[in-house]
């Protein structure tokens, strides 16, 4: 089985109902909701994937790719960013950070809705889990997602974010929080 899960395509199905639909957090894909497919693969020179039987550790890969993407970028507008995780590696256990420091607002996991976010600094994701978190990117700065404490090319998320404006988009500002919402709120 693991050798089908690691050749073919991860996705996921966004399931939303009335409750998730009306909550105060971004919900505008591709412009402050991003599904996040994380993957490492082992590839060829021609960038095929190579599978070798796992031994008592698994197999683990030495490229990451992100929604299939080498070296993955988005650019997202000023403020917060939700962000739905999916680790779809075979063996690898990831160690979720911002490169800067700043936090992350935990408000889903496999389970659903969280009764109120979690803040953390770093977020553990095992392969299969999934959690949707929310990152605060009013600044404006470039940041990475790095992967555990070292900074090889498997340990790092390159540049995803880079803020920009987008004059032709309008959040409704009753439905944008000034922090992290409580999940549960309305």
């Amino acid at each position: 089985m693991a050798k089908q899960v690691y050749n073919g395509l991860a996705g996921m199905w966004l399931v939303e109902d009335d409750v998730s639909k009306n909550l105060p957090i971004p919900n505008h894909y591709g412009v402050d909701d991003f599904p996040v497919i994380i993957q490492d693969k082992r590839l060829d020179n021609f960038g095929t994937p190579e599978y070798s039987e796992p031994g008592s550790g698994g197999f683990v890969g030495d490229t990451l790719l992100v929604n299939g993407v080498q070296g993955p970028f988005v650019e997202v507008s000023r403020g917060w960013v939700r962000l739905r995780l999916l680790n779809a590696s075979n063996s690898r256990r990831y160690q979720l950070q911002m490169s800067d420091g700043r936090l992350l607002h935990v408000i889903s996991g496999d389970q659903g809705l969280l009764p109120a976010p979690v803040s953390l600094k770093q977020l553990s994701l095992a392969p299969g889990e999934r959690r949707e978190i929310l990152v605060d990117m009013t600044n404006g700065d470039e940041v990475s997602i790095t992967c555990g404490e070292a900074a090889s090319i498997v340990d790092r998320i390159r540049g995803f974010f880079r803020t920009v404006e987008h004059p032709d988009f309008h959040a409704d500002s009753d439905a944008a929080p000034d922090g992290p919402a409580a999940a549960g709120d309305r």
